[in-house]
């Protein structure tokens, strides 16, 4: 039991004042007259040399405070939800644990999106890289096409197509384990002498197509979220209210003009209220956001997918092989990129307005219709080449000396493209391990954070006005208080 409080330089005691205390104390006085600093002094929170408690046993009493200092440490406040607090001690340090994982996850995130950078970065010193060197290489083509046209079939019109054989043809140059005579390489006057004997003939063998990649073209035949109305969440007044009108795109539209304008509503010109704006905002969430994205991945490749099968048909039909019949290829080839035309009319409508429904019409039963209308002319190319088959040997070789020729030429240009995309492959993998790395620990760290429980005593939220109407001594026992007479603090 506390005997005897001196006090003296604390606060607003500035002469020394001493309190024998009773065993029930009432102290009352206005702003500024000491209580606290008389609390905090018991509590051991503040002291001087001059100021003592005499009497109390540390090792056999406890000293209860009741003061701002025990409300801050004791009831925390929620962010998330004004006017919520939770009490107890442990549960501020679980939040801060819990803040300090967001912060952990949101330094991840940013890490991960800088190495996202990084790699595109590297794909496009890739691309760039490449795209130079095509052109390196497509030179060749424009230089010696029109001297060897027969021994390039099949890649005179498409860039990508000589090029890789070009590096083949290096690769296979610069190969140990070469065996085709050697390292030797015809000069061009040999080469075209050569050629020119080879190919002399009228009957030549002809290349295979290719045939069109059904599975792909039935992948993206349908798409479930087409027949999807995609709106935002009604779990809101201003929600269930778009909802009601069916206005869903048109309030999209709207938010992105108001963003546009300071806040300022695009239809009336004023000034949006913030809880709307937050409102809408929150009526298009993640849901919406990732079934706008899974429509707007799907339409970018439906028209990459359907394109590059139009660009096929389209070299086909370009270069038709002599004597052969290619008419109906030709009506299917119209017919699917009609398909397609109407289909992208559709999806661009979708993604105009995703609240609405569409339908396509399905191209994969023409892919496989015209790929049974290649395989037949395949087999009659197979049976021509069957029938030159004696000169065969002799224009592959020829074929090959070529293809070492130009090789040759662009062995210094080849050398150095293979050196970068080499280096940076090499980075790109690099950098995606250490991004693949940062995205299993901020996974990690996120699972650590969902798995604290914040504690409180009681185990639930009490909301501040409740705190105000309760008294503070029913539910929380203060022990220790003195009673004195001073100049400004009153006692009884």
């Amino acid at each position: 039991m506390i005997n005897r409080i001196r006090i003296q330089d604390l606060a607003t005691f500035t002469q020394p004042v001493d309190i024998c205390p009773k065993d029930i104390n009432f102290m009352y006085g206005g702003n500024g007259t000491g209580k606290t600093t008389i609390s905090k002094l018991i509590s051991g929170e503040i002291g001087n040399a001059f100021s003592t408690v005499e009497g109390l046993d540390p090792a056999t009493e406890t000293t209860l405070v009741y003061n701002k200092t025990f409300v801050d440490a004791t009831f925390q406040e929620n962010k998330e939800i004004p006017g919520i607090f939770t009490l107890g001690l442990e549960a501020g340090e679980a939040q801060e644990y819990v803040r300090l994982m967001e912060e952990k996850c949101v330094a991840f995130s940013d890490e991960i999106k800088a190495k996202e950078g990084t790699i595109k970065n590297f794909l496009q010193e890739k691309e760039k890289s490449q795209a130079a060197f095509t052109d390196v290489c497509w030179q060749t083509q424009v230089e010696y096409g029109k001297m060897f046209p027969k021994a390039m079939i099949g890649t005179r019109a498409a860039k990508d197509a000589f090029r890789d054989k070009c590096l083949d043809a290096y690769n296979e140059l610069h190969s140990k384990d070469d065996t085709s005579n050697g390292s030797h390489v015809h000069s061009q006057d040999e080469l075209k002498i050569l050629y020119d004997r080879v190919f002399a003939e009228d009957a030549v063998t002809l290349d295979e197509y290719p045939l069109l990649d059904a599975v792909e073209a039935t992948q993206v035949d349908t798409l479930d979220i087409l027949s999807k109305p995609i709106t935002g969440k009604a779990d809101s007044d201003i929600g269930r209210f778009i909802d009601y009108l069916g206005s869903s795109d048109w309030a999209k539209h709207g938010e992105e003009l108001s963003k546009r304008s300071e806040g300022k509503c695009p239809y009336c010109a004023r000034i949006l209220p913030v809880n709307i704006r937050k409102d809408i905002e929150a009526y298009f969430d993640d849901t919406y956001k990732n079934e706008l994205g899974e429509l707007r991945t799907y339409i970018d490749s439906y028209a990459r997918i359907s394109q590059s099968t139009i660009n096929r048909l389209d070299t086909i039909l370009a270069n038709p092989y002599a004597n052969f019949q290619y008419d109906e290829i030709a009506a299917k080839a119209e017919l699917y990129k009609a398909r397609v035309e109407k289909n992208l009319g559709l999806l661009g409508k979708k993604a105009e307005t995703p609240s609405v429904s569409v339908e396509l019409t399905a191209c994969a039963d023409l892919v496989t219709h015209i790929n049974d209308l290649l395989e037949i002319l395949n087999n009659e190319i197979a049976e021509n080449n069957n029938r030159v088959a004696d000169i065969k040997t002799a224009k592959a070789e020829c074929q090959t000396a070529v293809w070492r020729f130009f090789a040759k030429a662009l062995s210094e240009s080849a050398r150095v493209y293979l050196k970068q995309s080499s280096g940076n492959a090499k980075a790109i993998e690099k950098v995606t391990a250490k991004r693949n790395n940062l995205e299993e620990q901020r996974t990690l760290t996120n699972g650590q954070k969902t798995q604290v429980s914040v504690p409180s005593v009681p185990r639930r939220s009490i909301k501040s006005d409740s705190i105000n109407k309760t008294s503070g001594s029913e539910s929380l026992p203060i022990n220790i208080s003195a009673s004195f007479s001073g100049p400004s603090l009153q006692s009884r």
